[in-house]
This record gives C-alpha cells, structure tokens and sequence, in this order.
C-alpha cells in the first residue's frame, strides 16, 4: 500500500513530492526492521513440531524490487525523488547485513543509470 500512496502522489494529477519522499524514509524503515529479521521458511508446524502447511515467501530481493523498481520509474524525473532514492540506498547498505546488500547495490545503480 505504501508504494501505491507513493506512485499516487508522483502522479501529474497528484503532484505531491513531499509525501512521496515521506514514503520513501518510511519505506527504508520497514527494510531495515525486515533486514535484521530471520529468513521466513514459510513452515508452519503445530505444537510436536510436525511442518503442517508451508507457503510460499517473498525473497529479499523480492521485497527489494516491490519496493524500489516502481518507483523509480515513476520517479525518475523528480529531483527529490531521486535523491530521496539515493539517501535509502546508502543508508540500507550501511546498515543491513551483507548477504542483503546485492539488490540495493542493484537498485542503486538504477538509479544512476550504471545498471546492467
């Protein structure tokens, strides 16, 4: 929901900068909560431990891309946007652990055009 109220204020119709910059810090919050929590196995088991359902889970970089890849299209030619962007990349490399590092460096080069 929060990438759609970000997309939304990006819009020409809406045009609301600030709140999408909002988003984006509160984006990078939730990523830093989910970065230092155990991988989900999507195992479910019941009280002697037997697995009783399992579901299928997002990946980090799943959740990297339903983040960010959006947004960065419908904000690539906002100034505040992209430095928004910038200040969430370089504050989730600084701090996630390193296995999590490679979709942000992924993104981050989006956003300077350095992708390949």
């Amino acid at each position: 929901m929060l990438v759609d109220i970000d997309l939304q204020a990006l819009s020409p119709a809406v045009n609301a900068p600030t709140t999408a910059h909002q988003v984006i810090s509160r984006l990078t919050n939730l990523l830093h909560i989910i970065a230092q929590k155990p991988v989900p196995t999507g195992a479910y088991t019941d009280n002697s431990h037997q697995v009783r359902l399992v579901q299928p889970v997002h990946t980090w970089e799943d959740i990297v891309n339903l983040t960010f890849t959006e947004i960065q299209y419908y904000g690539k030619d906002d100034p505040q946007t992209r430095w928004s962007l910038g200040v969430a990349f370089d504050s989730l490399l600084e701090k996630i652990p390193e296995e999590y590092k490679p979709p942000i460096e992924r993104q981050k080069a989006l956003l300077s055009g350095n992708a390949d």
